[in-house]
């Protein structure tokens, strides 16, 4: 498991792997735009900027305590991800797989769910 705790760290690691899988991000202001897939990344206490698009792979990711409002997720899978504690505020999630995936305790005021696939998904 890789601990990766700034934006150094983190440009280091994707020229080295080319992706997060089995890293860990802790309390970084990410900007997503140089982040190509969250697939099996877990972010804790991470930050994305209001309106920022995600990444279209984040499946099987672990956001815990992130603040994730006003993003849009477009097209994204994110089957089998999870979110605890997260705020995702008035964000849009557009033709998103959502299978599988779990979200406890966020909050959810304004966000948007359009032609979403919710199969075994955990909206609580």
């Amino acid at each position: 498991m890789f601990h990766i705790r700034t934006r150094d760290q983190l440009m280091s690691h994707l020229a080295d792997r080319g992706n997060l899988a089995v890293a860990t991000l802790e309390q970084l202001d990410l900007d997503i735009e140089l982040v190509p897939t969250l697939a099996e990344a877990v972010l804790l206490n991470c930050r994305i900027a209001p309106g920022s698009k995600m990444p279209s792979d984040l499946s099987a990711a672990t956001f815990i305590d992130c603040q994730l409002p006003e993003l849009s997720f477009d097209h994204a899978s994110l089957f089998g991800a999870r979110f605890l504690r997260c705020d995702l505020s008035r964000s849009v999630f557009k033709d998103c797989d959502l299978s599988a995936s779990s979200f406890v305790d966020c909050r959810w005021e304004g966000v948007v769910l359009k032609d979403c696939d919710l199969d075994a998904a955990s909206l609580s």
